[in-house]
C-alpha cells in the first residue's frame, strides 16, 4: 500500500510504438486494481491528460486510465490548479464522472505559516532550524514569484528546496541571502530582480529576457513590465 506518484512522461517514455504504451498502462491497471490499497496521485493532471499523445497517437495515458477510474478499480487522485481544471474539463468531460472535485481556497498568511513551523519542527533532524523572520520573508516571497501553487504549498516548496546547499556548504545557519538564491533556481529569475534589498536594472532585464526570448521584442517587454510589477509586490496585473 501506499501513494504511487509517477512523472506523467515516464508513463509513456521510451516507448516506440502505441501499442506498447497501451500495454504497460493496462498492465499498471491491473497491478493497482490488485493493490487495493495503492493510491495513484497525478500531481500535475493538466500534464497527465495529454501524457502519450501525438500525431501519430492520439489516444494517450489518460484516455487509456479513466476507464479505469470510473469503474472504481483502484483509487486515483488528481491535482491541478483552477485554470487547469477548466482546461482538462474542456478536453475531457469524463472527469466529471470519474472524480469528486474538492475546491481547496488557499491558507491565509499566518496559517501557512503556522503549518510551516509545524512543518520545521516535525523534520527528522532538522539541520537548519529556520528563523522566524526568515520564514515570514519565504513566504512573502512565495506568494510573489510562486504563484502557480497555492498557500502554503508554495511556501513549504521553497522551504524544502532551502535547506540542502547551505547544509553541503558545511553553514549552521540560513540566511536570505540562501532564501534568495534557492528562489532564484526555482524560478530561473536573476538573484537581482527576487532581493528586495536590491534595485531592479530595467536595462540588465530587458538584456536578460531578450536573449532568451529571440526574435520577440513585445513579449520581452512584457515580462520585464510583469517582474517589474511584482518586484513591486503587485501580484496582479489587472
Amino acid at each position: 500500500g501506499g501513494v504511487w506518484r509517477p512523472a506523467s512522461f515516464v508513463l509513456a517514455a521510451c516507448l516506440s510504438f502505441a501499442g506498447l504504451m497501451e500495454e504497460r498502462i493496462m498492465r499498471l491497471i491491473e497491478l493497482l486494481g490488485r493493490a487495493r490499497r495503492t493510491v495513484w496521485c497525478a500531481a500535475s493532471f493538466q500534464t497527465f491528460l495529454f501524457a502519450g499523445r501525438h500525431a501519430g497517437n492520439p489516444t494517450g495515458v489518460a484516455d487509456l486510465v479513466l476507464p479505469a477510474v470510473v469503474e472504481g478499480r483502484f483509487p486515483f487522485i488528481a491535482i491541478t490548479e483552477p485554470a487547469g481544471l477548466d482546461l482538462i474539463l474542456r478536453a475531457k468531460p469524463i472527469v466529471l464522472t470519474a472524480f469528486e472535485i474538492v475546491r481547496l481556497d488557499p491558507l491565509r498568511e499566518e496559517e501557512s505559516l503556522d503549518l510551516a513551523r509545524r512543518w520545521d519542527r516535525q523534520r527528522p533532524r532538522p539541520p537548519h532550524p529556520l528563523s522566524e523572520p526568515l520564514l515570514r520573508e519565504a513566504s512573502h516571497l512565495a506568494q510573489q514569484y510562486l504563484r502557480e501553487s497555492a498557500a502554503p504549498g508554495n511556501l513549504v516548496d521553497l522551504l524544502r528546496n532551502l535547506s540542502k546547499p547551505a547544509a553541503d556548504a558545511g553553514r549552521s545557519e540560513l540566511t536570505t541571502d540562501d532564501l534568495i538564491a534557492c528562489l532564484g533556481r526555482m524560478t530561473r529569475l536573476p538573484e537581482e530582480v527576487l532581493d528586495d534589498r536590491r534595485e531592479l536594472d530595467l536595462d540588465a532585464l530587458t538584456r536578460f529576457f531578450a536573449a532568451r526570448v529571440v526574435g520577440q521584442p513585445e513579449a520581452s517587454e512584457t515580462l520585464v513590465e510583469r517582474v517589474a510589477m511584482m518586484k513591486a509586490g503587485v501580484t496582479d496585473p489587472t
